[in-house]
């Protein structure tokens, strides 16, 4: 039940399941006589249901479900495999500023070391649910975003509050070896987990500042500033289904369309991923911009008037 709820939740729980999956028959596939799986029933049942029922959840909007799937994404040229792996690295950052990023690595790998020979199961299931959902989400043809490996989240916190632990003894052994005197190893240990959830804890007051992307500031400075009459641009088309509004799009430089009289507004966000051409078109066309700041990596919303026409012709 909580795995098909879990999946209800997020589609991407399905990969984490599969992994569970794989790590219960493991044993028998090899042969191994694993007295976990005496009781196959019980498993194969758990299973079973774990897979029927999320259908069942599902069944009323199965049929967009296959045409969203049935068709790439758009934004994959986007939310690409390096792209997401960076965002993971700036949200490091962000919770723990520079260094602390750099010690909460260290105490990862220092946990995932101990883990590898104290138990195995624990770190290969993180592992392995981290390829799956890799290459489940390739499969699909669907954009790798951070948030589909947010529910190794968990594993991560249990990995790096092992490490502490791990690198508090080493750092008491160390100090013994070297000054004589003798330190508690646990109490090391859970300072190191103790700072590093007090430098993520310090962190909230500039993630709750600002919102991943200030798409809402960027409205209201249109709704501000903006005459009825002037049109809107967006890029990309999704800003503009998504808040259901009678807003132009672009895809190309020649679909920048500037009023005769009057100005036309461009928001837009993700420049760096724009085509060139029409990145270029909209700095050449709009140099003077405001920008809505947010959390997420590269992520302002941009917002920019144009000069009429004829303006830009007496300019020339």
């Amino acid at each position: 039940m909580a795995a098909a709820l879990g999946v209800y939740t997020h589609l991407s729980m399905g990969f984490f399941v599969l992994a569970h999956f794989l790590l219960c028959i493991w044993p028998t596939m090899r042969g191994a006589n694993a007295p976990a799986l005496v009781n196959w029933r019980r498993p194969a049942t758990g299973f079973l249901l774990a897979a029927t029922l999320p259908l069942l959840l599902y069944a009323p909007m199965l049929p967009q479900m296959f045409q969203v799937f049935a068709r790439p994404s758009p934004l994959r040229n986007i939310a690409t495999h390096d792209w997401a792996f960076l965002q993971i690295l700036h949200g490091f950052k962000v919770g723990f500023g520079t260094w602390g990023a750099a010690v909460g690595l260290v105490l990862l790998a220092c946990g995932a070391r101990d883990y590898f020979y104290q138990n195995r199961f624990v770190l290969t299931l993180s592992v392995l649910t981290a390829a799956i959902t890799a290459a489940g989400t390739f499969i699909l043809r669907l954009p790798m975003q951070p948030r589909f490996f947010f529910i190794l989240i968990g594993f991560a916190s249990l990995i790096a509050v092992r490490g502490a632990i791990v690198l508090g003894n080493w750092v008491a052994c160390k100090w013994r070896t070297v000054s004589g005197l003798t330190l508690n190893s646990r109490s090391v240990g859970i300072s190191l987990a103790g700072a590093m959830i007090l430098a993520n804890v310090m962190s909230l007051g500039y993630l709750y500042r600002y919102p991943k992307q200030d798409y809402a500031g960027a409205m209201r400075y249109l709704e501000t500033h903006r005459s009825p009459e002037e049109p809107v641009i967006v890029a990309p088309k999704s800003l503009r289904d998504y808040y259901g509004r009678d807003w132009l799009t672009v895809e190309n430089k020649d679909e920048l369309p500037i009023p005769e009289s009057g100005r036309a507004w461009i928001l837009y966000t993700l420049p760096q991923y724009m085509r060139p051409m029409l990145g270029n078109s909209i700095r050449q066309k709009c140099p003077q911009v405001v920008a809505f700041h947010g959390t997420l990596s590269g992520g302002d919303v941009f917002v920019c008037a144009t000069p009429p026409k004829n303006a830009q012709h007496k300019t020339g």
